[in-house]
């Protein structure tokens, strides 16, 4: 059976085929992550469809909309004073969040926002170039 897997040229052949597939290191922690699914052989977007650029468009197109907009309210928070009052900050940021203290901790939570985006992107162009090479 391994023989087989490795003369299919796509994932996407040998779902057609029942060939079972194992993911490259890399896309095993981009599952370990869980921004993309494996499950009984199977590889698929965090939405349930297949790693394919049709679907994956959409979910990339969500998700760079989501880190622009909390880039901007980083680049918001980063023209307060470095003493700004919580008010502020919770006012800079615009949604009544309670767990925001300060303006420091606020760029950090923000920012770890936008990585945690900018790696889901990644990992499913990962996840949509090992489904369809």
């Amino acid at each position: 059976m391994i023989d087989d897997i490795k003369t299919l040229s796509t994932l996407y052949e040998a779902v057609l085929n029942n060939v079972p597939f194992q993911p490259s290191p890399e896309l095993k922690k981009a599952i370990g992550r869980r921004n993309v699914d494996f499950r009984n052989g199977r590889l698929t977007l965090v939405n349930g469809t297949d790693p394919t650029p049709e679907n994956a468009i959409p979910l990339i197109q969500q998700t760079q909309k989501r880190i622009n907009d909390r880039e901007d309210i980083i680049k918001r928070l980063n023209t307060l004073p470095d003493d700004a009052s919580v008010q502020e900050v919770r006012a800079t940021i615009g949604i009544g969040d309670s767990r925001a203290v300060n303006k420091s901790s606020e760029i950090r939570v923000w920012q770890s926002y936008v990585d945690s985006g900018k790696q889901y992107i990644d990992d499913m162009k990962l996840a949509v170039k090992e489904y369809t090479k």
